[in-house]
């Protein structure tokens, strides 16, 4: 807890132009820390400065906010398409459909939904 507020406390003062006055700092561990959470993180911090998001993107998020893997396979690729695991199962992205393989080497369109609730 204490080395958490350490790194508020010098994220403040990397945050400044120029080097704050300790009038400026935050006085307490608590001070700190509520600077902190006062602070919101960006919501997809590694999107370009436009604002756009491909498929894999969401796909991506998706995974990660119900627990499921999501990995490229290893020397996998439909119609040069990179396969990727997606829990139990293998999805081909194509631009903004998803497909999910249904038997050996044939993949139908799937909704992210439906894909999550596969998985």
């Amino acid at each position: 807890m204490q080395f958490h507020g350490a790194l508020q406390l010098m994220q403040c003062v990397q945050q400044a132009a120029t080097l704050p006055g300790l009038k400026l700092l935050p006085p307490t561990y608590e001070d700190a820390l509520l600077r902190g959470k006062k602070r919101a993180a960006p919501v997809h911090p590694k999107h370009d400065l436009h604002g756009t998001v491909n498929m894999r993107d969401v796909v991506e998020e998706f995974a990660m906010q119900h627990n499921i893997e999501f990995a490229p396979t290893k020397h996998k690729s439909v119609d040069g398409r990179q396969v990727y695991a997606f829990g139990r199962q293998h999805i081909v992205i194509d631009h903004s459909l998803l497909f999910v393989e249904s038997t050996k080497g044939q993949f139908d369109p799937i909704d992210i939904d439906e894909l999550v609730k596969k998985a």
